[in-house]
């Protein structure tokens, strides 16, 4: 019997922009490392760019997304604790690579 990786979600159009809009409310319009308005919704854990769910977005600024991605500034102080659940509860399950700017 082969097992298989469950199906990650992957918005679009309408579905992607609510999810979008649902992070800026949660986030209030603000890049969560430096606190200028953000713009940009960040995956947490990079291994899941095709699951599409709140707890892995976290709102940030050009600048501070780019400085994420040249592990410049580690995300891991500012994530919330319920994105630290689903961090570590993918990290149990072995399901993704690790995260991006942690560590």
């Amino acid at each position: 019997m082969q097992l298989t990786k469950p199906h990650r979600q992957r918005l679009t159009g309408k579905a992607l922009k609510k999810l979008y809009l649902q992070v800026v409310h949660r986030d209030e319009g603000l890049c969560q490392i430096c606190g200028k308005i953000g713009q940009q919704a960040h995956h947490v854990l990079y291994g899941s760019k095709k699951e599409d769910c709140i707890e892995n977005l976290l709102l940030v600024c050009g600048n501070c997304h780019a400085k994420v991605h040249a592990h410049l500034i580690a995300i891991e102080p500012y994530l919330r604790p319920e994105q630290l659940e689903y961090v570590e509860k993918k990290q149990r399950l072995n399901h993704i690579n690790q995260p991006t700017g942690v560590f």
